[in-house]
């Protein structure tokens, strides 16, 4: 691949989706926002559910949240432990409702490392795994460097990154540029293989979604076999972290996290082979034969995640008083169960928004304490003599009525300082258990002030499963 000789203006820019839209129904079929029906009429079906790993490694990453609010950035890195060439897709979707904002691929050579930012409105990168311009036909591609940087735009403030191991090539062993070149035609030649047609010059995707013709009958999730050149991603070939960062002077802020890793999200003898500008859901390896989305499918997966209560921390007393605390449930999986099946009411249900005040009404859950309110010298809130049980924390927690009572609604849904809501408890350390029942990933962060400088820790929660 003579890429030197390439301009990337020369190029069709397939860089991102920014596929607006995507739906499902009852029936499982995949729409686009119109509420036209994908083109697809088989897929490969799963015959197991993802899993948990304690060890942050996995053939797919959640990094539970993203932030871009005023001087607020998100930096997000993804490894390849493998010794070999890994093809990976970055998506980044809305807190609001999981609706996807952006995706693009990355081409990771053996024991390769991916940055990039979010921040000022656009997604940043110099990293050489990420192509800046690529053509349809011919497969001419330029990868990002310093002189030709990846920039595309990102409106969207708040929400979550998931990086999905699409497939590998465990014949490409070499680093750097030649690895990542083969890396890239590896990718295209099974795309051409086993969907054909994906590569129309999009005159058959509206919105990231393949409708029109020439037909795709294929779905993304497919069998391998001898005539491809990528396998299924090992269980453990992925792993990174996601960075928060304030970077106005006197205000600096910065918190890391590892990602969540999943595992057998691509099992054996499957790749996911999403096209460029295609949409890219978790969902998707939950087809049917017949490229249905299969709820008892995304059920089971679902249920991996499923959490039955967490604990909060609070520390607003003694010599490093908390600024702020936040417990963070990123609900992964919300947006496709409950268009599959919007009169399950297992994890949500229609409440009015905590987060507009009950101006809208929405799926939503809520977060009950049945008491669980403590501060660090025993003293609970129902103990407290003549004082009813607090049932349910909400800022600002006033006045709702007990049959209309606010549900969080947003997918990346935040529980903010709520024992500020209690005059017995603003001003002291202690915890509170909250019960739910939710598939989600759980963290907490906490902002606190040591000296005359403010700090941020960001964790993993304590959970309930059971």
């Amino acid at each position: 691949m003579t890429k030197k000789l390439l301009s990337i203006a020369a190029l069709t820019a397939l860089l991102s989706t920014g596929a607006s839209a995507f739906n499902t129904n009852t029936a499982g079929d995949l729409l686009d926002n119109s509420g036209k029906k994908a083109t697809f009429t088989k897929s490969a079906t799963n015959s197991g559910t993802v899993k948990r790993d304690s060890d942050f490694k996995g053939d797919a990453l959640i990094y539970p949240a993203m932030n871009q609010k005023g001087n607020w950035g998100t930096e997000i890195t993804v490894r390849n432990n493998m010794k070999f060439g890994v093809v990976a897709k970055a998506v980044v979707y809305s807190a609001v409702d999981s609706k996807e904002v952006k995706d693009f691929n990355i081409y990771l050579s053996a024991n390769d490392v991916c940055r990039f930012e979010i921040k000022g409105n656009k997604i940043t990168s110099t990293d050489d795994s990420i192509v800046v311009g690529e053509r349809y036909i011919n497969d001419a591609h330029v990868f990002a460097s310093e002189d030709k940087p990846f920039s595309a735009s990102l409106a969207e403030n708040a929400g979550y990154v998931v990086i999905y191991g699409l497939g590998q090539d465990e014949d490409i062993t070499i680093h750097g540029g030649n690895a990542k070149d083969k890396l890239f035609l590896s990718y295209r030649k099974d795309l051409r293989t086993a969907r054909p047609n994906w590569d129309a010059n999009g005159v058959n995707l509206t919105n990231g979604v393949y409708t029109g013709l020439p037909k795709v009958l294929n779905a993304p999730y497919t069998e391998t076999n001898s005539s491809l050149n990528l396998t299924d991603v090992n269980d453990t070939a992925l792993s990174g972290q996601v960075r928060l960062f304030n970077d106005e002077e006197g205000n600096e802020r910065s918190l890391l996290l590892n990602a969540t890793a999943v595992q057998n999200y691509t099992e054996e003898n499957r790749t996911m082979l999403w096209a460029p500008r295609e949409y890219a859901s978790m969902a998707d390896r939950n087809m049917n034969a017949s490229a249905k989305y299969d709820w008892a499918k995304l059920k089971a997966d679902a249920d991996v995640y499923v959490k039955t209560g967490a604990y909060y921390t609070y520390n607003n007393a003694g010599s490093t008083p908390t600024v702020e605390n936040k417990l963070i449930l990123t609900q992964v999986y919300k947006r496709t169960l409950t268009q599959l099946n919007p009169t399950n009411t297992e994890f949500w249900t229609k409440l009015q928004c905590n987060e507009d005040k009950g101006k809208t009404t929405s799926f939503a859950f809520r977060a009950t304490t049945n008491g669980n309110l403590w501060d660090e010298e025993e003293n609970s809130l129902t103990e407290t003599p003549g004082l009813p049980q607090l049932e349910l924390f909400v800022s600002p927690a006033t006045g709702q009525a007990a049959d209309k009572p606010f549900g969080y609604c947003n997918e990346l849904a935040e529980i903010s300082s709520p024992e500020k809501d209690e005059e017995a408890f603003a001003n002291k350390n202690g915890y509170i258990k909250f019960d739910f029942n939710l598939p989600a990933i759980v963290t907490q962060m906490s902002a606190s002030t040591v000296g005359n400088t403010k700090r941020i820790n960001w964790v993993n929660a304590v959970i309930n499963v059971d």
